[in-house]
């Protein structure tokens, strides 16, 4: 893995050989990657973390390799007629965005985090109180990694047909986001001053076809960043 990422960096050559990377990696079954078999990006990713982290003795070694992409949510349901909050961890390596009726990735995180009413007929059940209490379901981000990746759920199932499809909407990402107004620090104490968390656009995953099939390629862009940061991206696409 290594010599393929230090021939991608020092190599003036069109095309990179990764068939001794790709031999490195086992499924979980003990099995070779089958080339052959289309892998869906996230899959791929997760295999290739798990096996990366497995070859990681040390402990403190492998917390601090998590903590370069790992991260953690939270999914909270808290009552607006007692004090009581319901809050259980989800840890996370992608983390997905909805953009379904959702035009730019900030309307997306926001709809995260202000989550949905519980009321009604749909009313929680707080085991501190013993009632049936109105309330708020959300999600937010506890620990934030070093790298954060963003998966774009585009692919969706279709009610009517009973297919699953594609989404091919338009969604506008920034080259630079802040997430700390998505964290549980600020979400706890909206009215205190938080310091930024600003991440910057390194890369992007493409997927062209359907959702049945496709292919990936991805754009890239070079650090140290050209001044002109509209040439500083670089594609890299195996079909052509």
């Amino acid at each position: 893995m290594a010599k393929v990422f230090a021939h991608m960096q020092d190599s003036y050559d069109k095309s990179v050989e990764p068939t001794g990377a790709v031999d490195a990696i086992v499924t979980y079954d003990g099995e070779n990657i089958d080339v052959t078999v289309q892998m869906d990006v996230d899959e791929f990713f997760n295999l290739l973390f798990d096996r990366l982290e497995g070859q990681i003795l040390d402990q403190n070694a492998k917390s601090r390799f998590k903590s370069l992409y790992g991260g953690q949510a939270i999914q909270q349901i808290k009552s607006k007629e007692c004090e009581h909050v319901s809050e259980r961890p989800d840890p996370f390596a992608v983390l997905p965005v909805e953009i379904k009726e959702k035009f730019r990735l900030e309307d997306s995180l926001k709809a995260y985090v202000e989550g949905e009413l519980l009321q009604g007929d749909n009313k929680y059940s707080c085991t501190s109180c013993g009632r049936m209490v109105d309330a708020v379901k959300r999600s937010c981000l506890k620990e934030v990694p070093d790298n954060l990746i963003l998966g774009l759920k585009r692919f969706d199932y279709d009610l009517t047909t009973g297919l699953r499809c594609k989404l091919n909407d338009h969604f506008a990402f920034p080259e630079t986001l802040d997430v700390a107004p998505y964290t549980l620090e600020h979400l706890g104490r909206p009215d205190q001053p938080i310091r930024p968390d600003t991440f910057e656009l390194t890369g992007v995953i493409v997927h062209s076809g359907t959702a049945d099939s496709g292919h990936y390629f991805s754009y890239i862009r070079q650090r140290p960043c050209a001044r002109d940061k509209q040439s500083s991206w670089v594609q890299f696409n195996d079909s052509d």
